[in-house]
């Protein structure tokens, strides 16, 4: 459910961090291919050891503690 409002933000920005003027946000290709395809990775990565945490925990509460990560970044999106 948040997977696509995070693929958007990233695929929309992606453009203005490859041709910004500012030296340290600046991204080559190579740099903006792999912070596309990190989110990729992360949801690979982080499958089996939601699965272990949920077993443990409940489904409930892992939802309810993953989501806080993700309300804090939205957060911080927003703040700029």
């Amino acid at each position: 459910m948040s997977e696509q409002p995070v693929l958007s933000h990233v695929s929309s920005n992606l453009s203005t961090m490859s041709n910004s003027t500012h030296p340290k946000l600046s991204l080559s290709d190579s740099e903006a291919s792999w912070t596309a395809s990190l989110l990729c990775f992360g949801a690979v990565c982080g499958a089996i050891p939601t699965g272990l945490i949920s077993q443990y925990f409940g489904r409930k509460k892992t939802l309810l503690y993953l989501a806080l990560p993700l309300v804090v970044s939205w957060l911080m999106v927003a703040s700029r």
